[in-house]
């Protein structure tokens, strides 16, 4: 099973690598893949990966994102700088793609695992670790080569933190905290007495902070010994931290939650109520002058220029689904969608604009069968046609609640449509009237 697996990773990963040199991304902007890590290289220059092997760059501290070929289809959950020059990004199934120039092309790295990996942590050019649901690797050739350290509680790790060659902590789900003082051979329990760990942020040998479910916040100020939980105002899962300064900090979670601090996480302070978008967020970073950028679900993507008291949307366009294309000619075409969505291009795709409403349902199929007659169908037996090249559409027939999937006419009378539960109606004078043909499914 792992041989044939193999191969259609490679199938993939070569796919994506050739429709990328042909296809540009147009809705939504910058994605609508989930977006699991994101790392600040600098105060301009932010990487972000997710669902799919999707990666991209910003140059601007977020405002704008270009993607980059990963080299893989499998998702990606961590980006790490190790120099300049040389990024690891690591995610599902024992992914590891690696760049020696400075993010510009990726290579696949053998891990040597299956586990997913989900935190990457380096301490100098040569040494580095990444902990997974099951596993913790270690490299001394900077990525290059990965051993699996072996140990019975590496369950699903979260986050991986060293402060030299030697002294380093992981957290995980669970109650999953451990320190290790010999480069991680040996691991000591830091018996926290809290559970549900999900990220940890650390100033320095003595003082971290971790969050996780239902809205923990712990902190400690001597290495681990005593820990002290913070009111986080709410029962969400946390599920990143970060801060720009010993006192501003931010923290995003599940149901778009997101908390700030501007007293080093004594206090925090729920802003979610000042939006109105519900998806997960997973992962948030800020930088040394106070843009921060939180990401999470379908390609949400949040800009913050003031510490994260206020935050701009950046994902841009329509996330409902969108069902059928047709294309009038090489310049003119339409797209149908959930919730109604007509979208209208007049310079071959470059561009989609929004039609007039003509319903709120689900909209399935979209045909023209010449530059003026076309038809649409949806959700609750619609049917609409145009005989004007869709500057107006009228409902020309509703087939009780049956949901109608296609449309297709081989002239300008006769046609079918066809819908749920084997459903096919005909008609033969151009849609005034139709009959409902016997399809025994």
């Amino acid at each position: 099973m792992r041989r044939y697996y193999f191969i259609s990773i490679i199938f993939l990963s070569l796919s994506s690598q050739i429709f990328s040199q042909d296809w540009s991304w147009q809705n939504p902007i910058p994605t609508s893949n989930s977006l699991y890590g994101i790392k600040f290289f600098n105060d301009s220059i932010a990487y972000c990966v997710g669902d799919g092997g999707f990666l991209m760059k910003s140059t601007d501290a977020g405002l704008t994102w270009k993607s980059i070929n990963s080299n893989t289809t499998l998702f990606l959950d961590d980006i790490f700088f190790i120099d300049e020059y040389n990024f690891i990004a690591a995610g599902y199934a024992g992914t590891i793609v690696k760049s020696v120039d400075g993010g510009i092309s990726w290579h696949i790295v053998n891990s040597g695992t299956w586990y997913h990996l989900t935190d990457i942590f380096f301490i100098n050019t040569d040494v580095g670790w990444i902990g997974g649901r099951g596993t913790f690797l270690k490299t001394t050739d900077g990525g290059d080569s990965w051993s699996e350290i072996s140990q019975t509680w590496f369950v699903d790790l979260t986050t991986v933190h060293f402060f030299d060659l030697n002294f380093g902590i992981v957290i995980g789900y669970g109650a999953t905290m451990y320190a290790t003082t010999n480069g991680g051979i040996n691991w000591t329990n830091l018996n926290s007495g809290y559970s549900g760990f999900r990220d940890m942020f650390v100033r320095s040998p003595m003082e971290f902070v971790v969050v996780g479910d239902h809205g923990l916040i712990i902190k400690t100020t001597d290495g681990g010994s005593t820990w002290v939980q913070k009111n986080s105002g709410t029962n969400k899962s946390i599920r990143s931290i970060d801060f720009k300064d010993e006192n501003n900090g931010i923290a995003v979670g599940v149901d778009g939650i997101i908390l700030i601090t501007s007293d080093g996480g004594e206090n925090w302070i729920n802003i979610s109520n000042q939006y109105n978008d519900s998806d997960d967020l997973y992962s948030t970073k800020i930088n040394s002058n106070g843009f921060a950028l939180s990401v999470g679900r379908t390609g949400k993507l949040f800009r913050s220029t003031d510490c994260g008291a206020t935050w701009n949307s950046i994902r841009k366009g329509y996330m409902n689904n969108l069902n059928s294309i047709h294309m009038l000619n090489k310049m003119e075409g339409w797209i149908v969608g959930s919730e109604g969505l007509i979208l209208k291009t007049t310079n071959g795709g470059n561009n989609w604009e929004k039609a007039d409403s003509i319903t709120n349902v689900n909209l399935y199929d979209i045909l023209f069968i010449t530059d003026s007659i076309g038809w649409i169908v949806g959700d609750v037996g619609k049917v609409y046609k145009t005989n004007n090249r869709g500057h107006t559409w009228e409902l020309v027939d509703q087939f009780g609640n049956i949901k109608i999937y296609s449309i297709f006419f081989i002239n300008e009378n006769t046609g079918w449509v066809a819908g749920v539960n084997g459903s096919i109606f005909k008609t033969t004078n151009a849609g005034i009237l139709w009959t409902q043909q016997i399809t025994n499914t």
